[in-house]
């Protein structure tokens, strides 16, 4: 399954590659928001913390469209730019919830973090090695946040709850998945982001997800199957057809397939 998953979401980044182009551009003007605004509001400390805070809801704003877009291409539909615009208007609620919850972070490893830091002993290093812990689970869970909502979930707090169990019924998956985001993130700096970038990682967790989904429905269908035994082969057998018997070679050199 997850080699699988790796295949698909490759290919589903080639498919849409000049698409996911432009939703990247975005991303990449909403970064320099965040990054730059505060900087322009730097003569006064509360207009720079809120020049970063607008900053980043709307980065998060920009982000809850370009999900349900990476949403559309993991289940093999055709998408266009030009719903880009609604997509954000639809997600516009839990895109600022999850951006509230970023401008949290930022607090806590801004400010409450090296507070605890500086005062040491016990009490300081155990706050804060907590905070540090619980906000590295948040960052994996987090992965699940929009595909679950986009998939299941149209309620903010069961699909924040439904990712931290998430987490903890697949943790080896879930680092797995993070593993593959950082790689992701790694190689996009070496395009300015331009490729494969923001969209593709948000293309890797819908994929990720929506493999990762039928084990529930198989479990649920067979109450009594072994968790440990999942027929991968069979659940992914429909998105394999889809995808075709498609390889780099025939991706490259087509006319010699």
């Amino acid at each position: 399954m997850l080699g699988f998953c790796i295949k698909k979401t490759f290919f589903d980044i080639w498919d849409n590659l000049f698409l996911l182009l432009l939703i990247n551009i975005g991303f990449i003007l909403m970064l320099g928001v965040v990054i730059y605004l505060p900087s322009l509001l730097s003569f006064s400390p509360f207009l720079s913390i809120f020049g970063l805070s607008l900053g980043i809801l709307l980065f998060s704003v920009y982000l809850g469209g370009a999900v349900k877009m990476t949403k559309e291409m993991s289940d093999f539909r055709s998408v266009s730019i030009s719903s880009l615009p609604r997509y954000i208007r639809d997600n516009l609620i839990p895109s600022l919830a999850i951006g509230g919850i970023a401008i949290l972070q930022v607090v806590l490893f801004s400010v409450i973090f090296p507070f605890y830091m500086n005062i040491g002993g016990i009490i300081g290093l155990g706050v804060a090695s907590l905070l540090f812990w619980t906000s590295f689970i948040w960052w994996l869970a987090s992965q699940y946040y929009w595909p679950l909502y986009c998939r299941l979930e149209r309620n903010i707090g069961k699909s924040l709850k439904k990712s931290v169990l998430l987490f903890f019924d697949n943790t080896g998956f879930t680092l797995f998945l993070g593993l593959g985001s950082l790689f992701l993130l790694v190689i996009s700096g070496f395009t300015a982001f331009l490729v494969p970038g923001f969209a593709a990682i948000l293309l890797w967790h819908q994929v990720a997800f929506k493999l990762r989904l039928y084990k529930y429905d198989y479990l649920e269908e067979n109450p009594g199957a072994d968790r440990k035994r999942i027929p991968w082969a069979v659940l992914v057998q429909e998105d394999r057809e889809k995808l075709g018997p498609r390889s780099l070679k025939g991706m490259i050199f087509p006319w010699k397939e």
